[in-house]
C-alpha cells in the first residue's frame, strides 16, 4: 500500500475494525507478527572466525611450514617455538584489535531503547520503541525522535529533520493532505519515518510501518546483501608473500641440486635447504605489519578516527576520491545568520535592538537538558540560529519573555508559511510575524527606518524583493521579520495579528561549512584525490556551500541526473563535482560509475541513506556524532568528532603507513636475501654443507634481534614532508624498492663475506662469530639508511635509536654469556681488538656506500 497516496481516513480503517485506536487485543496480535520494531543488525563476527581470518595469509603459512621443518635440524627444536611464537602473535594482535574496536562501536550506540507516546484503548500510554506496531497512533513533540514510520493525521506546525534519510539539512513541514504516487520520498509531506527527529511542532500519526519494513530498514537490509570486496593493501601483502614463498622454493631446490650432484648425502643437502629457508623467510614481517598497524590505529584514534578492522581503511593511501554528504560533514548541521538587511542597508555596522527583540520574542525554541544533563536549545534549527545571534548582542530569550509575555499564538503552518506570536510589551500590545518572505511581502505596508515609520511605495516593495531574491539566489534561507501595533485593537484574531505589518529586516541563514574544511579539500586536491559532494539539499544551496569550501559551484541535481545514460553521468563525473537532491540509489549508482572507471573510492556519510554507498564503496567512513548505527555498520571507518578534516589526516597517517611499510619490508628483504646469497655462494664455493658463515640457529639468532624490533620501529618513523603532495598511485609494494635491495645485499655480501672469508680459515667457529656480529652491526645500519628517503640525514628516531640499542646490547650479552655455545659462537671475552676493528669499519663503508647510492636513486 502507497500511503501517502491514501487519505489518513481509509488508512485508519486498513489498520481497525471498529476502534479509532488498537486494542488491547489487537495488540497482543500485532506484537506477535512484528515486534520487535528494531532493524536488522550486521552479524558480529566470532572469536573463531577471527583467528581463521589471521591465518589465512600465505606467509603465516609460510611460516608454519618452516617451524615444522626447523624442527627437524639438529638443535633446532627452539627455532621452530620462535616462529610459531611469532605467528601466535601475529594472530593474537589482529584478533585483540578487531575485537576492541567493536567492543568500542558497541560503545558508540545510545544502548537505552528510546520511549514512545502512543494512543492505546482510548489512552495515552508510554511503551518501549521496540513494542510499537502498524496501527498505533504515536503522539509527537518536538525534540523527540521518530520511532516508525507513519501517516500524519494531525499536524500542529509539525516540522521534522530527516537529514539522517534525506540529506537535506532544514526541516520539512508536515500535514494531513494526500498525495500523488510520484512525490519522491524526501518531499512526501504527509509521512514521518523512522530514524528522524521533530524540529518544531506537535502532531498525531498513524504508524505504517515498523523495524525491518520502515524505509530506514530496506536501506539497513540491503546494505547486508553488498558484499566486501578484498583489500587492495592486503592483496599486495598476499601477492608479495606468494613471491617470496615461490622464490624461497626455487633456491632451495637448486641449492639441493647442487650438493646432492656434488657427491653430498641428500640429509644434509636437506639441512642446508632448510638453513636457506629459515633465512629467506622475513618471519617477522606479519608481527612487524600487524604491530605497525595496531600503534597506527592508535595514532589514528588520537586523531579521532576509529578503524573498525585492523586491515580496514588500508585503502586510504591511494584512494582518489571521496564522495562526502554535505550536512554535518562538510556543515556543522547548524544554522547561521550570515547576511541582515535592515534600516534600508545590507549588514549595517550595528543593527537596531528592534531585529533582536522581535528574532527572540517570535520564537519557538526552548532551553533544556539533554541527556548527559547539558543546557542546550531545542527547536528548529532555524529558531535556534536566531536565538544564537540575538544572545551575541546580550539579548536573553528567558529574559525578554518575562517582560514581554505572551497573549497569543498563531503557530507556523505550511499554508500561511509563517507564524505569530501576540506579547505584552512597554508600548502596547504587538503582534510579531516571521518566516517566508515571499508571502510576508504580501501583508507589509510600512518600514521602519532610522526609527521611522516610512508608508511602502510599489517601488519600494520590489527593491525589497529584489534583496530577498538576490540572498535566496546564493543558496541561502532567508527569513522576513515584521510587527504591528495592536494597542488600539479589542480583538487579536489571526488576520489582525498578520495585516498591515511593518516591515523591519531580513534575514540570511545558512548551515556553514566547517572551519577546517576549505584547507583539507585543498590538501586532498593537492594531494590529486578528488572531492566530490553528494547531497540531498537544494541545488541552490549545495552550490554556496561548493564555492564557499572550494569546488565547483556548478551542480548537476537528481533530475538532470536520472535523464543521463550511464555513459552520460560517467564523462559528467570527469569534470563536475557538486551533486544535489540526490537520493540513496543516485549515490549507489555514482560510485559504482566512479569504480567503472578505476577510481579508489571513499564515502563519507552519517545518515541511512548513506549507508548503501558507504557499504559499495572502497572505503566508507560513518560519522561517531551524528552517524546512524546503520552507517556506522556498513562503514570501515568512523569519524569521532564527525570532522571532514580528520579523513585528510587519515588518508596523510595510511600514506604514511604505506611509505613505512615499504621501509621495513626493504630493510627485511636487504638483509635477509643477503644472507640466502651468501650462504648459497659459500654452497658452491666450498661444496661443504658445513663451511657456511652462519648455522640454521645462528641465522634464526640474526634474524630475531634485527628482524624485530628494528623493523617495528621503523612503522613508527615520521611523515615525510611530501606525503600530501604525491598523487595516489596502485603499486606493488616491491615497486621502486628492488634497486635498493639489490644494491644493500651486495653490500652485505661484501662485508659479511669479506669478515667470513678472512678468518674461515683461522677457525671456522670464529670466523661464524665474526660474520653473524658483522651481519648485526651492518644490518642496524641499514636499518637507520631505510628510515630515511634523503642520504645522510641524521633526524633522530628514538624508537629506532632504542631498538638499533637494544638488539646490538642482547647480541653482545649473548656473546659474553654461557649460552654463546649453544648457539655456536665463540666467547666476547675471546675476542682480540682486531676483530672488532673488522667488524666496525666494513659495516661502515657498506652504510657510506649505501647513502651514496641515494644520490644516484638507485632505489
Amino acid at each position: 500500500m502507497i500511503f501517502h497516496t491514501i487519505d489518513s481516513v481509509e488508512i485508519q480503517k486498513h489498520f481497525w475494525t471498529s476502534e479509532a485506536w488498537l486494542t488491547a487485543d489487537q495488540v497482543k496480535i500485532k506484537l506477535q507478527e512484528f515486534w520487535p520494531n528494531s532493524l536488522p543488525q550486521a552479524k558480529r563476527r566470532s572469536i573463531f572466525a577471527m583467528i581463521l581470518d589471521q591465518l589465512k595469509s600465505t606467509l603465516i603459512i609460510v611460516l608454519i611450514v618452516a617451524a615444522c621443518l626447523a624442527a627437524l635440524l639438529e638443535h633446532s627444536f627452539v627455532d621452530a617455538i620462535i616462529i610459531l611464537c611469532i605467528v601466535v602473535i601475529n594472530t593474537t594482535i589482529g584478533v585483540l584489535q578487531e575485537y576492541k574496536t567493536e567492543r568500542t562501536l558497541e560503545h558508540l550506540k545510545n544502548l537505552m531503547t528510546p520511549n514512545a507516546r502512543v494512543l492505546r484503548d482510548g489512552k495515552m500510554q508510554v511503551i518501549p520503541s521496540t513494542e510499537v506496531v502498524p496501527g498505533d497512533i504515536l503522539l509527537i513533540d518536538e525534540g523527540e525522535k521518530i520511532v516508525a514510520d507513519a501517516r500524519m493525521i494531525v499536524s500542529g506546525g509539525l516540522r521534522v529533520n530527516q537529514s539522517i534519510l534525506t540529506g537535506e539539512s532544514v526541516p520539512q513541514d508536515k500535514n494531513i493532505q494526500t498525495l500523488t504516487e510520484s512525490v519522491p520520498l524526501s518531499d512526501r509531506s504527509n509521512m514521518i519515518y523512522q530514524g528522524t527527529t521533530v524540529a518544531a511542532g506537535s502532531g498525531q500519526a498513524l504508524v505504517v510501518a515498523t523495524g525491518a519494513h520502515t524505509e530506514l530498514g530496506h536501506i539497513s537490509g540491503m546494505v547486508w546483501q553488498i558484499q566486501d570486496d578484498i583489500n587492495p593493501f592486503s592483496q599486495k601483502l598476499e601477492d608479495f608473500s606468494r613471491k617470496i614463498a615461490i622464490i624461497i622454493t626455487i633456491i632451495c631446490l637448486i641449492i639441493v641440486g647442487i650438493l646432492y650432484f656434488a657427491g653430498g648425502h641428500f640429509a644434509d643437502s636437506f639441512l642446508v635447504a632448510v638453513s636457506l629457508a629459515v633465512s629467506a623467510i622475513p618471519e617477522g614481517l606479519p608481527a612487524v605489519v600487524a604491530l605497525g598497524l595496531a600503534f597506527a590505529t592508535k595514532r589514528l584514534v588520537n586523531r579521532n578516527v576509529l578503524i573498525r578492522k585492523l586491515p580496514a581503511s588500508e585503502t586510504l593511501w591511494r584512494v582518489t576520491v571521496i564522495c562526502t554528504d554535505k550536512t554535518g560533514t562538510l556543515t556543522q548541521s547548524e544554522m547561521k545568520v550570515v547576511d541582515i538587511y535592515t534600516d534600508a542597508s545590507l549588514n549595517p555596522e550595528k543593527p537596531w535592538d528592534d531585529i533582536f527583540h522581535i528574532a527572540t520574542l517570535c520564537n519557538k525554541a526552548r532551553y533544556g537538558r539533554d541527556a548527559a544533563w547539558i543546557e542546550k536549545i531545542f527547536g528548529d534549527p532555524t529558531e535556534i540560529g536566531l536565538i544564537e545571534i540575538a544572545e551575541t548582542y546580550w539579548f536573553q530569550k528567558a529574559k525578554l519573555e518575562d517582560e514581554n509575555p505572551a497573549v497569543v499564538e498563531f503557530p507556523f503552518d505550511s499554508e500561511r508559511k509563517r507564524m505569530s506570536i501576540v506579547r505584552k510589551t512597554e508600548a502596547g500590545i504587538c503582534s510579531f510575524v516571521k518566516w517566508a518572505p515571499e508571502r510576508i511581502l504580501e501583508l507589509i505596508t510600512s518600514e521602519k527606518i532610522d526609527d521611522k515609520i516610512i508608508p511602502l511605495t510599489p517601488e519600494r516593495i520590489e527593491d525589497i524583493r529584489a534583496i530577498f531574491t538576490q540572498l535566496a539566489s546564493e543558496g541561502k534561507r532567508v527569513l522576513a521579520m515584521a510587527y504591528k501595533d495592536l494597542s488600539q485593537k479589542e480583538k487579536y484574531t489571526q488576520e489582525e495579528s498578520e495585516s498591515e505589518l511593518v516591515f523591519v529586516w531580513f534575514m540570511a541563514m545558512i548551515d556553514p561549512p566547517r572551519a577546517e574544511v576549505a584547507d583539507a579539500i585543498k590538501t586532498c586536491q593537492q594531494a590529486g584525490i578528488r572531492v566530490i559532494m553528494i547531497t540531498g539539499d537544494s541545488e541552490l544551496t549545495a552550490g554556496a556551500i561548493a564555492g564557499m569550501i572550494g569546488l565547483d559551484n556548478h551542480t548537476i541535481d537528481a533530475t538532470k541526473l536520472s535523464e543521463m545514460s550511464d555513459e552520460e553521468l560517467s564523462e559528467t563525473l570527469k569534470t563536475k563535482s557538486v551533486f544535489s537532491r540526490i537520493a540513496p540509489q543516485d549515490k549507489l549508482r555514482i560510485v559504482r560509475i566512479l569504480r567503472d572507471q578505476w577510481h579508489i573510492i571513499a564515502m563519507t556519510g552519517d545518515g541511512v541513506n548513506d549507508a548503501l554507498a558507504l557499504k559499495q564503496a572502497d572505503i566508507g567512513i560513518a560519522m561517531g556524532i551524528r552517524g546512524t548505527d546503520v552507517a556506522r555498520d556498513a562503514s570501515d571507518m568512523v569519524l569521532l568528532d564527525d570532522n571532514f578534516a580528520s579523513i585528510v589526516a587519515a588518508v596523510e597517517e595510511w600514506r604514511r603507513i604505506y611509505d613505512n611499510t615499504k621501509k621495513f619490508i626493504k630493510y627485511l628483504l636487504a638483509c635477509n636475501f643477503y644472507e640466502v646469497i651468501l650462504l648459497a655462494l659459500c654452497v658452491i664455493i666450498f661444496r661443504d654443507p658445513l663451511i657456511v658463515p652462519f648455522i640454521a640457529i645462528q641465522i634464526l639468532w640474526i634474524n630475531l634481534v634485527t628482524d624485530s624490533f628494528p623493523a617495528l620501529a621503523l612503522s613508527t618513523q615520521e611523515t615525510e614532508s611530501d606525503v600530501m603532495k604525491r598523487k595516489p598511485i596502485d603499486e606493488s609494494l616491491l615497486a621502486g624498492i628492488q634497486g635498493f635491495i639489490i644494491w644493500a645485499g651486495i653490500i652485505g655480501i661484501w662485508v659479511v663475506g669479506t669478515v667470513f672469508f678472512v678468518f674461515q680459515s683461522v677457525n671456522l667457529m670464529l670466523a661464524q662469530t665474526l660474520a653473524v656480529t658483522t651481519s648485526v652491526i651492518y644490518q642496524m645500519l641499514r636499518s637507520f639508511s631505510c628510515g630515511r628517503l634523503r642520504p645522510f640525514d641524521f633526524r633522530v628516531n628514538k624508537w629506532l635509536i632504542i631498538a638499533i640499542s637494544t638488539s646490538l646490547a642482547v647480541h653482545f650479552w649473548l656473546l659474553a654469556s654461557p649460552f654463546a655455545s649453544v648457539f655456536g659462537f665463540v666467547s666476547l671475552w675471546d675476542f682480540e681488538p682486531i676483530y672488532f676493528v673488522w667488524m666496525l669499519w666494513l659495516p661502515i663503508i657498506g652504510y657510506i656506500l649505501g647513502e651514496l647510492s641515494k644520490y644516484r636513486k638507485i632505489w
